[in-house]
């Protein structure tokens, strides 16, 4: 595996690692698209028991032999919503149509809610039909929690000197497994930078809360194989920036052929481990 760096999370530094990414044509090996998704079906826990969402967090969670907490059905809350407004808040600044954060913030609210009333959103228990639905203040909690994600955006990384194209939209890749697809591996990230839309030269940037944990290394990797396994046809992002803004730290995990297989192998032992049990409890 190619050296991991562990460095301060200052902006000017985030932009100087993220413009050093190395030019990468690699593509994700195909073999080992086809084998995990081959011996996770195998190993998959049955259908009858719900939709999964394989991220780092569960990842961890479960090879540590903590239990899997199912949630329940799907709900929108500030918090739940602060991710996708947040990111279109920072689209509306780059695009020069907002000039701070709450601007953004309130320009992609009344985008999504103008949307909803004019029935071109009629999907039922969409954003839109939420905050269209919301009292002025949920929308107000809304528009806090977006703005304060929107900040960590801008201030995380010294956009003006990235010579590249910033993509801030909060669709995080996720893998749905051939033959299991109610089995889904997800890689968190907050801003994918592509230095060369023709030749696919990308590299990914994350945030997380807390303290860097001795898992860090891990949880980007899993962002690393998540992103190739969305996009197959594309090259490997050259590497995963995570910042931990609370505590003034970063780590920079370069993207290899290792740091695909020991991701894969981590989604593999998480499913068989949650898959043994259920197979017990469904024959039993």
């Amino acid at each position: 595996m190619a050296e991991i760096m562990t460095m301060s999370s200052d902006p000017k530094l985030i932009a100087q690692v993220l413009c050093e990414a190395p030019t990468t044509t690699a593509h994700l090996d195909p073999g080992l698209r086809r084998a995990l998704a081959r011996r996770i079906a195998a190993h998959a826990p049955a259908r009858e028991l719900g939709p999964i969402r394989l991220d780092s967090y569960v990842i961890t969670t479960v090879l540590r032999g903590g239990a899997l907490h199912r949630d329940g059905p799907f709900h929108w809350s500030p918090r739940a919503a602060r991710r996708i407004i947040g990111g279109g808040a920072l689209r509306h600044l780059l695009e020069g149509r907002a000039k701070d954060p709450l601007s953004g913030v309130q320009c992609e609210i009344t985008a999504l809610v103008n949307q909803a009333a004019g029935r071109r959103d009629q999907r039922s228990g969409s954003l839109g039909q939420w905050l269209h639905e919301a009292p002025p203040s949920l929308r107000v909690a809304v528009a806090a929690e977006a703005m304060t994600y929107a900040t960590e955006l801008l201030t995380c990384v010294d956009l003006t000197s990235l010579c590249a194209s910033i993509d801030a939209s909060a669709a995080d890749p996720q893998w749905a497994v051939p033959g299991a697809p109610w089995i889904s591996v997800r890689g968190r990230r907050d801003l994918e930078v592509a230095f060369n839309g023709t030749h696919g030269h990308r590299a990914i940037l994350a945030l997380r809360g807390g303290p860097m944990g001795p898992d860090a290394r891990y949880d980007l990797g899993i962002v690393a194989l998540t992103a190739a396994l969305s996009r197959p046809d594309a090259p490997l992002p050259a590497r995963i920036v995570g910042i931990w803004g609370a505590t003034g730290r970063a780590m920079v995990v370069p993207v290899d052929g290792e740091t695909m297989k020991t991701a894969a192998r981590q989604v593999l032992q998480a499913v068989e481990a949650l898959g043994v049990p259920t197979r017990a409890k469904l024959a039993a």
